[in-house]
């Protein structure tokens, strides 16, 4: 529920994930694919929703998933 693409999304994904990793004892396997599925299957909510601002959310969602398994490899 971090990310839904909106503004700062970016920002709290990386603040977020080192912490859950963390949590788990330092390491996660796989946890690139895992975070990159769990935010894009959020892509088509602001469409549902009838959002004005649909394709900049999906854009900010689509660079969420990015940034947060940038350095995750």
């Amino acid at each position: 529920n971090v990310v839904s693409g909106r503004a700062g999304d970016e920002e709290h994904s990386r603040t977020v994930l080192p912490e859950v990793v963390r949590g788990h004892g330092g390491t996660l396997e796989h946890l690139d694919w895992y975070v990159a599925a769990t935010l894009l299957r959020r892509v088509d909510r602001a469409v549902r929703r009838l959002k004005n601002d649909w394709p900049a959310r999906t854009d900010a969602l689509v660079a969420a998933v990015e940034a947060a398994t940038s350095g995750l490899r």
